[in-house]
């Protein structure tokens, strides 16, 4: 017997179940999962181990995440040559982003994914966020923008399922960099 997968997962509370999620199955094949359970004793005086074979599972197909995630893309702390790219998904993972000049053609999943525009040059700027808790927006600053100069910003989400999951089509939204030049003033005399 090969053994595919193993780890352990705790029970803190008696009576309340657990789940485990085995990754690296192979969809359609049959596993058989073996269990065995440990105790402590309330009384410090070392453990229980019990090993149930009627307790194995065999399952003939195994659900294979086949759904790229959905990502947002937003923008905040503007400035003349700054912005904070903020990122959520609806799965952990990476959320890929690209800048290009306002107006450009907009670039494929993959490019945005390989920090490229839509003619496969450089993008003028690109990063990638990673998400570590769903749902939730993650920042990533971006220096060195000219000022009073319109961007797009395009981003797409990858999930951390064994195939990777990316998102067919890019999220995107706008900036217009702020003005960082002091005004002067001329003497009308």
């Amino acid at each position: 017997m090969t053994v595919a997968a193993s780890g352990v997962v705790s029970l803190p509370t008696p009576s309340v179940g657990r789940t485990a999620v085995i990754t690296g199955m192979t969809s359609g094949a049959s596993y058989t999962v073996y269990m065995a359970t440990e105790d402590i004793s309330p009384w410090g005086t070392g453990s229980n181990l019990g090993f149930s074979p009627y307790l194995s599972y065999a399952t003939s197909s195994v659900y294979v995440d086949t759904v790229p995630p959905t990502a947002t893309v937003s923008t905040t702390n503007l400035t003349a040559t700054s912005v904070s790219v903020g990122a959520q998904s609806n799965e952990l993972g990476s959320v890929y982003y690209v800048m290009v000049a306002r107006g450009s053609t907009a670039p494929t999943s993959a490019q945005v994914k390989s920090g490229f525009d839509s003619t496969g040059t450089a993008a003028l700027k690109s990063g990638t966020i990673t998400i570590g808790v769903i749902n939730t927006t993650n920042y990533s600053v971006v220096n060195g923008l000219t000022e009073l100069t319109g961007y797009d910003v395009y981003a797409v989400g990858e999930d951390t399922a064994a195939s990777p999951n990316l998102q067919a089509t890019p999220v995107t939204t706008a900036i217009t960099t702020l003005d960082g030049t002091a005004p002067t003033a001329e003497r009308p005399w």
